[in-house]
């Protein structure tokens, strides 16, 4: 990096990499052997901007800053220097902030395939939790299968949804596979969901990286990576309350019973079913247990809304913890 002591070498820097593009409104002096290190990392600055031209981030801060220059209306024209030296600016702004969110080009970390370590698997029940030599703990939902290295600090996700809390060793850095990505921990709690053709990385606490081929990603907590389509997407979310089904608990925020009711049949063995269909399309806020479906069925009734019932002859059987 240039001395962040002489704050004219990367203006410098950028008007003689601005030339070296073909802009001969600027005539840069000629370079020393400082100014010519500023260029080559300006330039190198422009190359991993183009590594991550498609990225979902970089896509929307780029149609910000258009917007803005929009809403300034035309520039003066006795000025295009300014001008030119502005949006270098902008440019150069743009790469900290894509540096900052990990997405410059990135070398992802080569793994090998989980070895003959062990696979933890949880069915149609509740979700089960998992404490590896290390001290990591991994919560397995329903439906969901991976498999662990011998020393732990290896694992992939075959299918379904875990919550992993990372005994973090920098020497021996915990990493999951899934899909075409590999989720590296930086010291923190998050979950993976691998769910047909859509795989999210959600952080709950700390820092990942996800790394997909060469780009890689940084994600702070609050928000949820997710990949559908070969296409990725960043958005924020509560993201405590919606890993709260690790702690044995459904969170509802204004959802149809219907959408709740189907939460709990990814764990009951005998499914709850609707009486009533009408009654799926009634919106309802609160957190319910998910050992105790019974108790969603009273808050329910509770409201003046009956017509579900548990199919079988015993209402009270909820699945229990493998």
């Amino acid at each position: 990096m240039t001395d962040p002591q002489q704050p004219g070498a990367h203006d410098g820097a950028i008007a003689r990499f601005a030339a070296a593009r073909g802009d001969d409104a600027i005539a840069p002096a000629p370079p020393t052997p400082e100014d010519a290190a500023a260029v080559q990392e300006i330039s190198q600055v422009w190359r991993d901007l183009d590594a991550v031209a498609e990225h979902p981030a970089i896509r929307a801060m780029r149609a910000e800053a258009l917007a803005r220059l929009e809403a300034q209306g035309p520039v003066d024209a006795p000025s295009p220097p300014l001008w030119r030296m502005s949006m270098m600016a902008a440019l150069a702004a743009t790469v900290v902030v894509a540096v900052g969110l990990g997405l410059a080009e990135h070398t992802a970390p080569t793994l090998p395939a989980p070895d003959d370590g062990q696979m933890i698997a949880n069915g149609q029940s509740l979700p089960r939790t998992v404490d590896l030599a290390d001290g990591t703990r991994i919560t397995l939902d329903s439906h969901t299968q991976l498999h662990v290295s011998r020393d732990g600090r290896l694992a992939r996700l075959d299918y379904g949804r875990a919550f992993f809390s990372v005994h973090h060793d920098e020497a021996h850095p915990f990493a999951v596979k899934v899909a075409d990505m590999v989720v590296s921990d930086i010291g923190t709690h998050f979950e993976i969901g691998q769910t047909g053709g859509t795989t999210t990385v959600t952080l709950v606490e700390g820092k990942v990286r996800v790394a997909r081929g060469a780009v890689a990603t940084d994600l702070v907590p609050g928000h949820r990576l997710t990949l559908s389509s070969g296409k990725l997407a960043m958005t924020a979310l509560d993201a405590g309350r919606q890993t709260l089904w690790q702690a044995g608990m459904i969170s509802a925020d204004d959802v149809p019973v219907a959408t709740i009711v189907a939460s709990y049949n990814r764990y009951l063995s005998k499914p709850m079913v609707l009486k009533n269909p009408a009654l799926g399309a009634m919106r309802i806020s609160g957190e319910f247990r998910l050992d105790d479906p019974q108790g969603f069925l009273a808050a329910v009734t509770a409201m003046g809304r009956y017509g579900t019932e548990r199919s079988g002859s015993d209402r009270g059987d909820a699945a229990a913890p493998t």
